[in-house]
């Protein structure tokens, strides 16, 4: 089974940046810290990842932290939280993260992922022919975020792609956003490597 490396600490600093944008419950969140942010600069539209076997395209409204990019991971937010401009106001606040991997082999379950990643209560699985959406509980990065979030696999070309999708407690409870973000990122990812 194939597995994906996560950068948790990356996801930490641009999550704890991106909630301290938002007003209300959520944008209170750890905002002292989000003074000692980055620059909110090197924000990017597409990523070229794997050695060019992939051009990574985000979801409207979010774009890819340069900061965090290697050849196989990419942290995504929202675009007015890692630049100046408004784009990306009104689109669901969290942080996904990417990973790939070479399709040397099946695409996972949702079942087999949740094994790998020590996952709970998987549910609302939807599957096309090249990917797999699903819900799921498991650790928070850390005790402000939800267990709960949001999870896909993609193949696209000869890549897997393992997606995950993180809100804050506030934000995340009852919340579909996670699905047709995770969606629009495969749609557009798809569109752009055909």
């Amino acid at each position: 089974m194939t597995t994906w490396t996560f950068k948790g600490t990356v996801a930490l600093l641009a999550l704890t940046a991106l909630i301290g944008c938002d007003t209300g419950p959520a944008g209170d969140f750890l905002s002292s810290v989000t003074r000692a942010a980055a620059p909110r600069d090197g924000a990017l539209e597409t990523a070229s990842m794997a050695a060019g076997a992939l051009t990574l395209v985000p979801p409207q409204g979010y774009c890819i932290d340069q900061r965090s990019l290697t050849p196989r991971f990419a942290l995504i937010a929202r675009c007015d939280v890692l630049k100046s401009d408004a784009a990306g106001l009104g689109m669901p606040i969290g942080v996904m993260t990417v990973s790939l991997s070479a399709d040397t082999e099946s695409m996972p379950s949702p079942e087999q992922t949740a094994t790998a990643f020590g996952l709970s209560d998987v549910s609302q699985t939807m599957t096309t022919d090249n990917s797999v959406v699903f819900r799921a509980t498991g650790p928070a990065l850390f005790k402000d975020m939800s267990p709960t979030h949001w999870r896909a696999t993609a193949r696209i070309n000869n890549q897997l792609l393992g997606l995950a999708f993180y809100q804050p407690i506030q934000a995340s409870a009852g919340s579909e956003a996670g699905r047709p973000v995770l969606q629009d990122l495969i749609a557009r990812t798809a569109g752009k490597n055909r």
